[in-house]
């Protein structure tokens, strides 16, 4: 079953690091990528696995669009893919609502081919990034 991915782009008015406390989740922090965005990981497993992806510029600045947070969501349907944004939504009431850039959504397309490498080691893929639990 191919891979899909989501992309969300919304304004949190808090810290990212406060948003992921919220939803109650097992997050790690990414200590990898660009330098003025924080990133944080969580992922389900078993039957219908997930990889999420929280982001947030570190000075929480708006682009012109009107968002300043992103959620990536890569799982192997839309529906968990639309259940985990909603849960994350709920838990840390954040609204995702804002039309990512296409450019972006492209880009992103990346984890679809990242996934299944991925769900076959995590732990490989969480070291690759630096992910401090």
């Amino acid at each position: 079953m191919p891979a899909r991915t989501l992309v969300k782009a919304g304004f949190l008015n808090l810290d990212l690091a406060e948003a992921v406390r919220r939803v109650g989740w097992r997050f790690g922090k990414i200590g990898r990528g660009f330098g003025n965005v924080h990133k944080y990981v969580s992922h389900g497993a078993g039957r219908d696995p997930f990889l999420l992806i929280a982001s947030q510029h570190v000075d929480k600045l708006t682009t012109p669009r009107g968002y300043n947070a992103l959620l990536t969501v890569t799982s192997h349907s839309d529906e968990r893919n639309a259940w985990v944004v909603e849960e994350f939504e709920s838990g840390s009431g954040a609204r995702y609502g804002v039309a990512p850039p296409e450019a972006l959504v492209r880009q992103m397309q990346m984890y679809d081919l990242v996934f299944p490498a991925f769900l076959k080691s995590p732990g490989a893929a969480f070291a690759m990034w630096n992910v401090k639990w």
